[in-house]
């Protein structure tokens, strides 16, 4: 991995949330200030980043196993939405790379982490290091 930009994201994300594209779009418009139709009470500032990215992080069965990389800033804060598009997937594999490549972690020393259906715990995790006068980085 070369790319100064890449890493610099990676570095500065504070959540990553395992959402393919419809999730991420749906989470968008149930919590966005801009959806249009948001459906918390506090919805956020979403900024989505255009620029993604597609690894190869394995093979299995002789096929290769991709992580899909994309992101937002919620808030003020970079989230990461990933996601295995390819035709066989292992999961462990995805959690490894994650692992080695971007393991943003909670004050506690938890894997931030979840998937679309808790998302929830991302904003909570947001609004925590707001709180706490966090950066809005990986730091």
């Amino acid at each position: 991995m070369g790319d100064d930009l890449l890493k610099a994201k990676l570095k500065e994300t504070v959540y990553a949330v395992a959402a393919n594209d419809y999730e991420r779009f749906a989470l968008w418009r149930e919590n966005a200030q801009d959806s249009g139709s948001p459906l918390i009470a506090h919805p956020v500032d979403w900024q989505q980043d255009s620029e993604g990215y597609l690894f190869q992080v394995g093979e299995l069965a002789d096929m290769p196993v991709t992580i899909s990389l994309s992101w937002a800033m919620v808030n003020g804060h970079r989230v990461l939405f990933y996601d295995s598009p390819s035709l066989v997937t292992d999961q462990r594999m995805i959690e490894k790379w994650l692992d080695e490549n971007c393991n943003p972690m909670e004050g506690d020393g938890a894997q931030a982490r979840c998937n679309a259906m808790n998302f929830h715990l991302c904003l909570h995790s947001i609004e925590a290091r707001a709180r706490r006068g966090g950066a809005s980085t990986g730091a």
